[in-house]
């Protein structure tokens, strides 16, 4: 199949992928997902991998603590809420899941109270042992977050997509 290939890190440094590659790359790809049903399953199995953020599964717990800091809600309004956060809705199940998980550990407490429509809705609230393991979350997501910040600028840099910085030809530095 024509177009361009991935160009491969060798002996003289990483691989260098302009804007003009990385567009044909791009073109190349759903040229391929168009034409073969085994490569677009594998594209659409790539679309589902976890370099493409669709699920930060393990942000559940600070999200859901971070939340009920501010106040008492039940399960359905925190996957809403969830949702406004991470712009996308999480699967439910996951979070009653955590949930669950959560309040055997002590993290927050639930109790069944009356609804405005309906039946009965279970409620949580976060407690101080979870106060505590957020205030533990946000120095842990601070830290995570410089590394990240750190792996995003080589990344960028080892595939060109960050013109600012130009790659020696001795590769990246160390």
């Amino acid at each position: 199949m024509g177009g361009a290939s991935l160009p491969r890190a060798g002996h003289g440094g990483p691989a260098h992928i302009d804007q003009e590659s990385w567009q044909a790359i791009s073109a190349q790809r759903a040229e391929e997902k168009a034409l073969s049903p085994r490569r677009a399953s594998s594209l659409e199995e790539l679309d589902n991998c976890p370099c493409a953020g669709v699920s930060l599964d393990r942000l559940i717990q600070p999200a859901i603590l971070t939340i009920l800091a501010r106040g008492e809600l039940h399960g359905y309004k925190i996957v809403q809420r969830i949702a406004e956060i991470e712009g996308h809705k999480p699967d439910p199940t996951g979070v009653y899941r955590a949930l669950r998980t959560m309040e055997g550990r002590d993290l927050v407490v639930s109790g069944w109270g009356p609804s405005d429509s309906g039946p009965a809705k279970k409620s949580y609230q976060i407690t101080m042992d979870g106060m505590i393991c957020l205030a533990r979350w946000v120095e842990t997501l601070e830290k995570h977050s410089r590394v990240i910040h750190r792996l995003i600028a080589r990344a960028r840099w080892v595939t060109g997509l960050d013109e600012r910085l130009s790659p020696s030809p001795e590769g990246p530095r160390r």
